[in-house]
């Protein structure tokens, strides 16, 4: 998701950096696709670590701190991976910053508003980050079987999970569905591409 948004970025023809802080999932690792990204113009940065040992990444306050970049700090998604930008508070609370929480809808622990609530808290209180900021983005797949019906239905799912209590700002949404999606849902929709497959995806 952070690929994506980085390459609609750069279609504005600013520069685009990336910060690679997801210590949580070993499988989706965008330091993986780095020379791919530099030919496209955007910068993705991270410290050499050994496998999936946290590291502290140099420049990200001052790179934050410059007007002539779009910078995306990529983390993970539950109260571990929210730790990564809670040092960052200092220069992070400001109207230029965009806090994106992206839910499916269909993995376990975004399945109630139960499950979300709890692990949101989580979320805010680790990156001390305040709920008004967030903008909820639907990601509703099953992978690379993903089909048209899975995300129409997982983004009404969301929904009305959701409406009483936020609005859901976008749903990300394969290119090759949008067709079939986008007059099925009350949604905005960002179209993706799928630039890091699982393994076993090819």
């Amino acid at each position: 998701m952070a690929l994506n948004i980085a390459v609609s970025l750069r279609s504005q023809d600013k520069k685009v950096v990336i910060y690679d802080l997801d210590m949580t999932k070993p499988l989706f690792r965008s330091r993986d696709v780095r020379d791919v990204f530099e030919k496209k113009g955007i910068i993705i940065c991270c410290s050499e670590q050994f496998m999936d040992a946290p590291v502290s990444n140099i420049g990200v306050k001052n790179a934050i701190k410059e007007n002539n970049k779009y910078v995306i700090l990529d983390v993970g998604g539950n109260e571990n991976g929210a730790r990564a930008i809670g040092e960052y508070k200092n220069v992070l609370m400001n109207d230029d910053t965009c806090f994106f929480y992206i839910i499916n809808p269909y993995r376990a622990w975004s399945g109630t508003i139960e499950h979300i609530d709890g692990i949101l808290g989580a979320v805010l209180n680790a990156s001390r980050t305040e709920l008004k900021r967030i903008k909820f983005i639907a990601n509703p797949n099953y992978g690379i079987n993903t089909d048209a019906e899975d995300v129409v239905n997982g983004c009404k799912r969301l929904k009305e999970m959701l409406d009483p209590y936020a609005e859901i700002s976008l749903c990300m949404v394969k290119k090759d569905l949008i067709g079939a999606v986008e007059e099925k849902i009350d949604i905005p929709v960002f179209p993706i591409e799928v630039f890091m497959p699982y393994p076993w995806e090819g």
